[in-house]
C-alpha cells in the first residue's frame, strides 16, 4: 500500500492539496487536486498507517464531501466545481446557467414538497 507522499505524487508536480476539505473530512483523509487530468486523489489512511488511494473525478469528489464542509473550504470548493465545467470559455455562461436553472427547479420542487409535508397533521 503507498504512503500519503505516493499520493501527492500521483497528482502530478502542479497537484493542489486540498488542505480546507481534507481537514474538514478528519485527520484520515487527505485530498489532491489533480490539475492536468482534473481529477482528485482521495487517500485514506488504515489502521495500519498505510494510506489507500483512489483517483477520483472532480464532480465524484464533490459528491462525496459532505454538504457542511463545502461551505468551510470556499476556494477548494470552487475549485473542484470549476473542474466539472468545460475549458471552453465560450461554452461556460450557457453551461453554467443550465446549472443555476437546474439547482432553481430542484430549490423550488424542495420547498413545496416541505409546505407539502409540514401541512400534513
Amino acid at each position: 500500500m503507498p504512503d500519503l507522499d505516493h499520493a501527492i505524487e500521483l497528482a502530478g508536480p502542479e497537484g493542489v492539496r486540498l488542505t480546507g476539505l481534507s481537514r474538514q473530512l478528519g485527520q484520515r483523509q487527505q485530498l489532491v487536486f489533480a490539475p492536468d487530468t482534473r481529477t482528485v486523489i482521495w487517500a485514506t489512511e488504515q489502521p495500519d498507517g498505510q494510506w489507500m488511494t483512489e483517483e477520483l473525478s472532480a464532480e465524484r469528489a464533490l459528491m462525496q464531501v459532505p454538504p457542511r464542509h463545502r461551505c468551510e473550504a470556499p476556494d477548494e470548493y470552487r475549485l473542484l466545481l470549476r473542474a466539472t465545467l468545460d475549458e471552453r470559455p465560450s461554452v461556460l455562461p450557457a453551461q453554467l446557467d443550465e446549472r443555476i436553472d437546474d439547482l432553481q427547479e430542484r430549490l423550488v420542487h424542495l420547498s413545496a414538497l416541505r409546505a407539502e409535508l409540514l401541512s400534513v397533521d
